[in-house]
Parts: structure tokens; C-alpha cells; sequence
């Protein structure tokens, strides 16, 4: 059976209009307000995570090296040059307990001479 060209114009139709609907059903709809507000809400909640994990990981790499090294390592606020933190290699060479190292200032554990270079 030979199909008339009217009928197949009408076939060739119904399946562009198929077609159409398919390519309208992917793209992106808009969204009500509400909507994009909760998806952007959920993406923000999403980046926080990421972040919070990563800054989880480094301060856990951080405070292994820190913490195992047989260097003495000690930090210090440069505008005030007290003492912050430091690791158990510095307590065991100057021979202070952690509380002790806190209350101390850079000036204390540096022969004086040595101030200069260090406050550089």
C-alpha cells in the first residue's frame, strides 16, 4: 500500500512535532522563584561541604607533620611575638610544659642578640 503524500507530509509532521516535544522536554524549564532559590540553597550547601572537607583534610596533614617531626617548630603572632603553639619536639628541647610555652614571648627563648634577625 502506497501511502498518499498528504498522509506522508502528515507522518513527516507528527514525528517533527514528536521530535520537538522530546527536545523541549530536555532543555532546561524555567523554574518558579521558590525553586531556584531551594536548588540554589542545595548548591551552596554542596560548595560548603566541599570546602569544609578540604580545609578538614589540610588541617589533619598539617597537624601530622607538625605534630611527628623531630624538628622544634613553634609558631607566634607577629605583631604581639607571643608564643601560639608548638609541637612536642620544642617542649622536650626547651623544657616546658604546653600551658608554660603559651605564656611565653619570642624574646624569651631567643638570646637577645638574636632579636634583630628574628623580628625582621
Amino acid at each position: 500500500m502506497v501511502k498518499s503524500r498528504k498522509s506522508r507530509m502528515s507522518d513527516d509532521v507528527r514525528r517533527a512535532r514528536r521530535n520537538g516535544a522530546r527536545l523541549r522536554a530536555s532543555r532546561p524549564q524555567p523554574r518558579p522563584a521558590r525553586q531556584v532559590d531551594e536548588y540554589a540553597a542545595h548548591a551552596k550547601e554542596q560548595l560548603d561541604t566541599g570546602v569544609e572537607e578540604s580545609l578538614y583534610q589540610a588541617e589533619r596533614k598539617f597537624r601530622t607533620i607538625f605534630d611527628n617531626t623531630s624538628d622544634g617548630i613553634f609558631l607566634h603572632d607577629l605583631e604581639t611575638l607571643k608564643l601560639t603553639m608548638c609541637n612536642r619536639s620544642c617542649l622536650q628541647m626547651l623544657g616546658y610544659t604546653e600551658d608554660e610555652f603559651t605564656q611565653l614571648s619570642v624574646a624569651d627563648i631567643h638570646p637577645e642578640a638574636d632579636l634583630p634577625f628574628i623580628n625582621a
